[in-house]
């Protein structure tokens, strides 16, 4: 008996070893798994407080990344889709969609066709400028703007002044000219935050700013102004350096008027009324296009700084297309049209009736007419939308082969 027991003690104990180690074992995978959880933890975690650090908008940020993410999840059913929108007035492309502004309304649709807002501000001179993730909603001559995101109302702003005009960086910089009785106009730049804005007196030395554009990192702000100097109109472009809060005069030219400013990288492109001028920094106009005669009726640039041109005389259109560096790489002669987009594959002409598709080299593709007048060409991720008639559809050519 004394003998079987000790031989159940002995067959025993080896079992409690292997639970022992068993447990031992699943400690030390435990353990493994939080300190490679830490691994990441750790340096995100310090990462944002860097971030929020250095960033005071992180907050505004991080809500705009927020939105874009909850924008993709939305399902749609796609396009065509009734704006509501009888006479457009503007429409600009933002990250996930795009905002329509017509006299009625203001609508923000996802690129799957999903109509995120559709504003009534009853202003009488509406007018938007778009980033990224939010657009500003402004009345001309009136005292408020908005700032509107892609869902909601982000902040409203009144002013003494009429405003003029109002820009939005791709991030959500905003610069806002109005009236001034005792200057020629007021310039505030605010950061995306709408915080203590950065102001600038003009005079009628510095002129009236008809065309603002903030550089891709919104560090600078460039404006082209008009004035009158003994009968002669005189353009001025100066570029804002918002940390050094200096203005630089880039370039003065008599008799030339501002039509559009863009940037392309550390580039500048102005439209003037008779050529289109890059500048570099330092160096000043590093090309130049003339226009020849012509009236620039509409232009569309790519990412890349290659850029189609509208060019009309009489009855009859040119679109010209140019290259970085302005060089003239096409020239395709067509019937008087309004609008002109271009984009990677070829470039489209909006006429009183049709919209006109022609390749890179020149070459007629084909046409898509309706009983409506096309009122616009948008290129997003969506494919290029055409507004006709109050709806916004897909542009495809409507006999493919």
């Amino acid at each position: 008996m004394r003998r079987n027991k000790k031989r159940e003690r002995l067959a025993r104990q080896p079992q409690k070893s292997k639970v022992a180690d068993l447990a031992q074992a699943r400690s030390r995978r435990q353990k493994q798994k939080i300190r490679k959880m830490l691994l990441w933890v750790v340096p995100l975690t310090l990462l944002f407080v860097w971030f929020v650090g250095r960033n005071s908008a992180a907050l505004v940020s991080a809500g705009d990344f927020v939105e874009t993410l909850r924008i993709g999840m939305v399902k749609g059913q796609g396009y065509p889709q009734n704006t509501g929108i009888t006479e457009l007035y503007q429409w600009k492309r933002m990250n996930g969609g795009f905002v329509a502004l017509g006299q009625e309304s203001c609508v923000f649709y996802t690129d799957k066709g999903v109509k995120m807002r559709s504003i009534q501000a009853g202003y009488a001179r509406p007018a938007i400028s778009a980033g990224d993730t939010r657009f500003v909603l402004y009345n001309r001559g009136g005292t408020e703007l908005r700032v509107e995101g892609r869902s909601k109302n982000l902040y409203t702003q009144s002013y003494t002044g009429g405003i003029l005009l109002c820009e939005m960086g791709a991030d959500g910089s905003l610069a806002v000219v109005t009236e001034d009785p005792s200057y020629t106009a007021q310039m505030q730049v605010y950061p995306n935050s709408m915080e203590n804005p950065l102001t600038w007196k003009m005079t009628a030395k510095e002129g009236m700013p008809l065309r603002m554009a903030f550089s891709p990192s919104e560090k600078q702000l460039a404006v082209a102004t008009l004035s009158a100097v003994n009968g002669e109109t005189v353009s001025n472009l100066y570029v804002l350096d918002r940390a050094k809060k200096q203005e630089t005069l880039v370039d003065t030219r008599t008799g030339n008027i501002p039509l559009a400013v863009e940037w392309v990288g550390d580039t500048l492109l102005v439209a003037y009324n008779d050529s289109v001028v890059a500048y570099q920094g330092k160096k000043g106009a590093v090309a130049e296009f003339a226009l020849s005669g012509q009236v620039l009726t509409d232009y569309s640039l790519m990412p890349n700084g290659r850029m189609a041109l509208l060019l009309t005389s009489g009855s009859t259109s040119d679109i010209v297309l140019l290259d970085k560096t302005l060089k003239e790489t096409c020239r395709i002669t067509v019937e008087a049209g309004n609008k002109v987009v271009l984009t990677k594959t070829g470039v489209y002409l909006c006429t009183d009736s049709n919209v006109v598709c022609y390749s890179l080299e020149g070459l007629y593709a084909w046409h898509k007419s309706g009983d409506m007048r096309p009122q616009g060409l948008l290129q997003t991720k969506a494919g290029l939308l055409e507004f006709r008639g109050g709806v916004v559809e897909k542009c495809t050519n409507p006999n493919p082969e």
